[in-house]
């Protein structure tokens, strides 16, 4: 993998580690057994006032949340078994211009296209919509991997 994307995945990454445990350990939000419980299930959790309380902005939306801390701001979508730990090209991308990580390195097209190459050479797997680390998604899962 490109060092470039790797580094990129890695800051993305962190950010949506610290939003899943604000969430989960802080806030007390039950994970999601699939994208499509928290599509039904989150817009009536009050999650926008349960953030104000610890001074995150969350606004939840369809299968997924974008949380504003003072540090960082996070937009992802949990998987298809409610993974809280995949990504996608364009959530990438607005990671980096959202916070201001990696402009100087990278523009979308080519971190699509180091994205693409990661997926052809079997280092990102995927479920129906994101993409994953092979190592994350194996110890969080028993569905079979699709490259």
């Amino acid at each position: 993998m490109h060092p470039v994307l790797s580094d990129v995945i890695q800051a993305f990454r962190s950010a949506e580690d610290l939003a899943v445990s604000t969430l989960n350990e802080r806030l007390k939000v039950p994970l999601p057994q699939s994208n499509r419980d928290w599509a039904l299930s989150s817009l009536s959790m009050g999650l926008p006032e349960l953030g104000r309380s610890i001074g995150v902005d969350i606004r939840p939306h369809g299968y997924g949340v974008e949380m504003r801390f003072p540090s960082v701001s996070i937009d992802f979508d949990w998987g298809d078994c409610g993974e809280g730990y995949g990504f996608d090209p364009w959530r990438l991308w607005n990671h980096c211009e959202e916070n201001r990580l990696f402009l100087d390195s990278v523009t979308y097209d080519l971190l699509k296209l180091r994205f693409d190459r990661a997926c052809a050479d079997s280092e990102l797997v995927a479920d129906s919509h994101l993409h994953y680390l092979p190592l994350e998604r194996e110890r969080f899962t028993t569905k079979p991997l699709e490259t």
